[in-house]
């Protein structure tokens, strides 16, 4: 990617957030769920993400691969839960999700979010006003 313009760092961070709020969601949904079977349970989504240009990288130019920021599962957190009916006791399997967890990244998303939203809103802001310094000669 040599093109590390704003517009470009916007849409790849959006992306990756957007792609964090839809993984967060899913394992919120998915947080009581029980499966009889531990290959049934869903993993927890997460987002791995790479190539994202650093400060560096973003201030001076370079050139870096592409960006990406893609949900992955993680099937190996499964927790067991004994379900007791009566004089049965069963064993259920369900994704172990920390709610605690899946509120931090909500927050860290939701405020990485903004912060593009801000980013955007400056580089309109400052390409208006040097459009219209060259309106005025």
């Amino acid at each position: 990617m040599n093109d590390l313009s704003t517009y470009n760092i916007l849409s790849t961070s959006l992306s990756a957030e957007g792609n964090r709020l839809e993984a967060v969601a899913f394992n919120l949904a998915m947080i009581n769920e029980t499966y009889g079977s531990k290959s049934d349970v869903p993993g927890a989504k997460y987002i791995k993400v790479r190539n994202f240009p650093d400060i560096k990288e973003a201030v001076l130019g370079g050139s870096v691969d592409a960006p990406s920021a893609e949900i992955r599962n993680n099937f190996n957190r499964v927790d067991s839960v004994l379900d007791v009916s009566g004089s049965e006791t069963i064993t259920k399997f369900k994704t172990a999700i920390k709610l605690e967890e899946q509120m931090m990244f909500l927050n860290e998303a939701t405020r990485a979010y903004e912060a593009s939203i801000r980013l955007f809103n400056l580089q309109k802001e400052m390409n208006g006003r040097v459009l219209s310094l060259g309106g005025n000669a």
